[in-house]
């Protein structure tokens, strides 16, 4: 955050009265009409007046979201020059009315951002100033690329949606989101199930959650002409513009009650965009995958559709939203951190507000009581340190699982980087682990800073083997390109160092020990509750024989993957020819795996590759008294394993000078999941990480 004034000097404030500042941005010009513009003064620089108020004293106001960066430009406040970023100032010229001032909070005037202590102080209510704003208008830009028609349909279509009752759609959707800011899995189990009974009530549960077949039926229902055109490429833009990955609107999207849009001169509320937004994914994901598969059909798939709604900045700041609502405010750092980690869409300029932009509005930033300082003597570094403390003291020790691959090297082995990319560990299903690798052990952590300023996790551990082989880690694979080769070299890896082993033994570890299930709906709850061995939670279980066979099935698929998923990336940007010939040649090569065309093996087959995927940045290991299983694709031979107490997962961690280790990552040991390791002979010690 940063803005530089020149001659406009601020006055301090009170933060012992909750005091801030709000701008009164003046008129265009004096005419007492809003649709009067004959006195317009189209060169006259924007004006704003800046005065000290009181959260004590409940002023009315809007609350500014918008995108920092951008060029300086010259403002005037308080009759002085004033630069602002030429993006703030672009808002500003939007939102001015002709006749009367509009009175909004704007963190960049607002906050003297050459004032450290102040921009610290004022940073941790900017909770409490967007939820008493009477709205927040959230800028997303000058209309461009379509923008006005998108919002135009998008208004069009919630206007439906009231006509046709289609309310109870959205609201069961919403429900199902929520699912990811429930606090447990028994919580997530109970809330799912309600959401199954409320589906029941409406006429019946569909089958596959990720595409809600009866949504597509009401949607062909509706009696709009336009629906069948409608701008999925310009949505796509729209979603994608940058306010979407600026790590501080999460806040900003979250605690307002109703947040409102403002694109160019359109408005549109979030309610309106977020239930349009859902149901079109769904209809569009339905409608483009039944068009491929019926391959006689002349109309050819529309990918824009997908692409429009496929993960999209906006729909990962949508998801946010929707968890921190059903959670009533009831959301944890360490639940809001593991939900952005993997989000490679957000981002800020100052990789502290990472943290500094969450602690407002979660609810353990007391017990936390991490500081926000954005003083210069105060690193990046430093508040990742104090953030992984104050989290494992808090009971967090699987926080140790997710550095993986940090990107500064002069962080301890144990803190989590948050800029960095994270993977999640092995188990992990909405945020649950089904492993217990510790038993019924608690955790044992001490963590201190030496005299030589080096920050010491001291972990009560149970050391268990030295790694003696290792097979190839996997080459890096282009996130857009196909597996088929990876996946053939990893299996063919694991089974080098593995062997022999049983193929029951092999599949779970090639799957790291779980396994993708069907929902169980026909059974009156969500899925039974979890016992360490079999039971369904949540879409993913324990491995069983299912993945022995999801093997077999793999290994006979990987010959014809390559060529299939090639055919069909190019059949989705046009159909020829070329590709028909070679889908006859093809066809023929499918029919032969019989077993693959049901709708059950399928599925298994299907499962068990998205868990394999999943660990193709690991490679398997043996160790000298013959565990065997995977491990982090950087660990090396030599390396330790070892059980921290209170753990899920076993770990490996490589000895450094003095006596200290790093930590290199979690670890999968076939057969020692449940506690076992916990019974191997020697005595627990205290591994100081580095």
């Amino acid at each position: 955050m940063s803005s530089i004034t020149e001659h406009f000097r601020y006055t301090p404030i009170d933060p012992a009265q909750k005091e801030f500042r709000l701008l009164h941005l003046t008129p265009r010009c004096t005419t007492t009409s809003e649709d009067d513009t004959s006195l317009q003064q189209p060169n006259r620089p924007i004006s704003c007046i800046l005065e000290k108020t009181s959260l004590r004293a409940s002023p009315k106001y809007s609350a500014l979201s918008y995108r920092w960066g951008g060029t300086g430009r010259q403002i005037l406040v308080n009759d002085k020059p004033f630069t602002v970023t030429d993006k703030l100032e672009i808002a500003l010229q939007h939102l001015q009315k002709n006749s009367e001032p509009l009175t909004l909070w704007v963190d960049a005037i607002c906050i003297n951002q050459q004032d450290t202590e102040e921009k610290m102080q004022q940073v941790q209510q900017m909770t409490d100033i967007y939820r008493n704003a009477s709205q927040v208008l959230i800028w997303l830009g000058p209309a461009a690329d379509g923008s006005d028609q998108v919002i135009d349909s998008l208004q069009l279509i919630s206007q439906v949606f009231q006509r046709q009752d289609l309310r109870n759609y959205m609201k069961s959707l919403e429900d199902m989101e929520s699912l990811k800011g429930a606090s447990s899995w028994k919580a997530r189990a109970d809330l799912l199930t309600k959401v199954i009974n409320d589906l029941e009530a409406q006429g019946g549960y569909p089958k596959d959650l990720h595409a809600i077949s009866t949504l597509e039926t009401e949607f062909k229902n509706l009696d709009s002409p336009f629906l069948d055109t409608f701008p999925a490429a310009q949505y796509r833009k729209l979603c994608h513009r940058e306010w979407w990955t600026r790590t501080w609107v999460i806040q900003e999207l979250c605690v307002p009650e109703k947040p409102i849009f403002v694109c160019g001169k359109k408005m549109i509320t979030y309610s309106e965009l977020s239930k349009c937004a859902r149901f079109f994914k769904e209809y569009w994901t339905s409608d483009f995958q039944k068009r491929k598969r019926d391959r006689n059909s002349n109309e050819e798939p529309d990918p824009t559709l997908i692409l429009s709604t496929s993960s999209s900045p906006a729909d990962v700041m949508m998801s946010f939203r929707s968890s921190y609502q059903n959670s009533k405010g009831e959301c944890t750092l360490y639940t809001l951190l593991r939900n952005i980690c993997n989000k490679a869409t957000i981002d800020a300029e100052d990789q502290r507000d990472k943290i500094y932009s969450l602690l407002g509005f979660v609810s353990d930033k007391d017990t936390l009581n991490i500081r926000v300082d954005y003083g210069k003597n105060y690193s990046c570094e430093d508040v990742y340190i104090d953030t992984s403390r104050a989290l494992i003291n808090q009971g967090y020790l699987d926080l140790l699982f997710l550095r993986q691959t940090s990107k500064s090297p002069d962080l301890p082995s144990w803190v989590c980087d948050w800029g960095a990319e994270i993977h999640e560990p092995w188990g992990n299903s909405w945020g649950v682990n089904p492993f217990t690798a510790s038993g019924s052990f608690t955790p044992e952590v001490h963590i201190y800073t030496t005299n030589n300023g080096q920050h010491i996790a001291s972990v009560r551990s149970k050391l268990i083997d030295t790694i003696s082989s290792l097979a190839s880690p996997v080459p890096k694979i282009d996130p857009d390109s196909d597996t088929s080769d990876a996946l053939s070299f990893f299996i063919s890896e694991t089974r080098r160092i593995l062997s022999p082993l049983s193929d029951e033994d092999m599949a779970a570890v090639l799957a790291g020990g779980i396994e993708y299930t069907d929902w169980d709906y026909k059974s009156g709850t969500m899925f039974k509750y979890f016992d360490k061995k079999s039971s369904t939670k949540l879409g993913c279980c324990r491995a069983t024989s299912k993945s022995t066979e999801g093997l077999k099935l793999l290994e006979r698929w990987l010959p014809v993957k390559k060529e299939f998923e090639e055919l069909r990336s190019l059949e989705e940007i046009q159909i020829t020819d070329e590709t028909k010939g070679r889908w006859k040649v093809l066809l023929p090569l499918i029919d032969g795996l019989q077993e693959m065309k049901s709708g059950t093996t399928g599925n298994i087959m299907v499962y068990y590759l998205q868990a394999v995927e999943n660990n193709l940045q690991r490679k398997a290991f043996c160790t000298q008294n013959g565990y065997k299983g995977l491990v982090p694709a950087d660990a090396e031979v030599g390396d330790l394993l070892c059980v921290f107490l209170g753990a899920d997962l076993p770990s490996v961690v490589r000895k450094v000078a003095g006596g200290r280790y790093r930590l290199v990552g979690e670890a999968y040991i076939q057969g020692f999941m449940d506690g076992e390791l916990m019974e191997v002979a020697g005595d627990t010690v205290a591994l100081e990480l580095c």
